[in-house]
């Protein structure tokens, strides 16, 4: 059977023009064909060396796993999103590069340690530059076995991804975490393992199962675990709306919860509750999340420094700021600056 390079759902383009012309042809499905177990498809020689491992493992599963060293020229590819399927991706690149979201043009930085859920209808562009080795694993899942998989968490997990996991044609769904050494543990036995033939199909199965496992762990540990929807008023969601807005115009300095209380004119305890169940994260994580998301965008396009984009979010202690943003994203807020600056030159 002809191997068509497109498959791995990554495409090199140089201008649109090209890309377009790319898309055309790209019309085979990976994981719903008879192709082999496992096969290689190196990137196309102008755009560097390596390549990407493809293994199929059954109907709707299978892993991507991306090494990429880009030559003396900057690169930027594509990954559309395989037709209703979700990828659960981990990079773990020596150093960060650049996606832009092509939905709604917003740019972040992919760090090394960086963990993503990415619904289909994602399309991401990635800005690799010269001289540059990128490193992903990516497990890639149907809808339909990743909702039986996942059966039992659905009610804990953010009504915003059940949706998407319910009619993956509609909306999309974009998640990113930093994820754990036990994470990495398992990455490191995907790629060093050592088995052959039907053995090899039947552990990376199981692992791939356990990576998408622990990437649901990593999604609970930030909506909170424990926690268990409440039922919610018309009333209550349009309360709890209004308190949302209250966060995202006050963000350097956003009111206590006996504030929100007293204004909005709802009980601390479903305030608490009913926005978790509602946005998927509790009241303080929110705020920490529009903090950071809002000093990203002030450092990346903004033209702010480090300590202007602390102070505009409102952060009066530099090193919290700086330890916050790290454990958030995985790297300094310095390097926003480095790499808005590297591109402006």
């Amino acid at each position: 059977m002809k191997r068509d390079p497109l498959i791995t759902d990554i495409i090199y383009h140089d201008n649109k023009k090209k890309l377009e012309g790319s898309r055309k042809e790209y019309r085979k499905l990976l994981f719903f064909n008879d192709d082999d177990f496992e096969q290689f498809v190196p990137v196309p020689p102008q755009n560097g060396v390596g390549g990407f491992r493809i293994i199929r493992l059954r109907d709707n599963l299978g892993i991507i796993i991306t090494n990429h060293w880009s030559g003396d020229s900057p690169v930027t590819a594509r990954t559309d999103a395989l037709t209703r399927s979700f990828k659960f991706t981990f990079n773990f690149s020596p150093k960060p590069v650049i996606i832009g979201i092509e939905r709604n043009n917003i740019e972040y930085i992919a760090a090394p340690s960086n963990a993503y859920i990415l619904s289909p209808n994602i399309v991401l562009d990635i800005s690799i530059p010269r001289y540059n080795h990128q490193m992903w694993l990516s497990v890639v899942i149907g809808p339909a076995l990743l909702k039986q998989t996942i059966e039992s968490l659905k009610e804990r997990l953010p009504k915003a991804f059940n949706r998407v996991v319910d009619e993956p044609d509609n909306g999309y769904y974009f998640h990113e975490s930093r994820y754990t050494p036990r994470v990495q543990l398992v990455l490191e036995q995907i790629l060093n393992c050592a088995f052959s033939g039907s053995l090899k199909r039947i552990y990376l199965e199981g692992k791939a199962i356990e990576l998408i496992a622990l990437r649901f762990g990593l999604l609970l540990n930030e909506t909170g675990e424990g926690y268990h929807s409440v039922p919610l008023t018309a009333t209550d969601i349009e309360k709890l709306h209004y308190i949302e807005s209250i966060l995202k115009t006050r963000i350097s300095t956003p009111p206590s919860l006996i504030e929100l209380s007293n204004l909005v004119g709802i009980n601390i305890t479903k305030l608490k509750n009913g926005f978790k169940t509602l946005f998927g994260v509790s009241v303080g994580k929110y705020i920490l999340n529009i903090r950071m998301e809002q000093a990203r965008y002030l450092l990346k396009h903004g033209g702010l420094n480090v300590s202007e984009a602390s102070s505009a979010v409102g952060y009066k202690s530099l090193s919290h700021f700086t330890v916050m943003f790290k454990t958030k994203y995985g790297f300094y807020p310095s390097t926003c600056v480095k790499m808005r600056n590297h591109s402006r030159n």
